[in-house]
């Protein structure tokens, strides 16, 4: 009768999970979220800036549509949130997550209501 072996000695060093969900995984993964939540907005925010500052197309002109800029904005905001999760998750090891965690707060506090002006005082 082989000995059962625990989770840790079942995977192998080949195998996804053995990679990806490794201890401080899920701190990275927190970290990379979060950094979406505040990367995809402050994109968003800005993009309406430089439309407002460039003097954007009036919405009549483009396609006969007045959300088209609207969905491109989004749409760019989104692809900027998922390559900062990409970069965020693959370059905080060790501790890095943890103190980025921590210091998650004060970012929130000063970026949040930033990119609300912005979206908000913008037309």
């Amino acid at each position: 009768m082989r000995p059962v072996r625990g989770p840790e000695e079942r995977r192998g060093r080949g195998s996804l999970r053995g990679r990806w969900f490794a201890a401080g995984a899920s701190q990275r993964f927190g970290l990379a979220l979060a950094c979406f939540g505040l990367g995809a907005p402050t994109s968003y925010a800005l993009q309406r800036l430089w439309a407002a500052a460039s003097g954007e197309a009036p919405p009549g002109a483009v396609l006969g549509q007045a959300h088209v800029p609207y969905f491109w904005r989004v749409a760019l905001a989104a692809l900027h949130g998922l390559v900062l999760v990409l970069v965020v998750f693959g370059m905080a090891r060790g501790r890095t997550a943890e103190r980025g965690l921590a210091l998650l707060p004060w970012l929130l506090a000063a970026a949040v209501p930033a990119a609300a002006a912005a979206m908000v005082l913008v037309p």
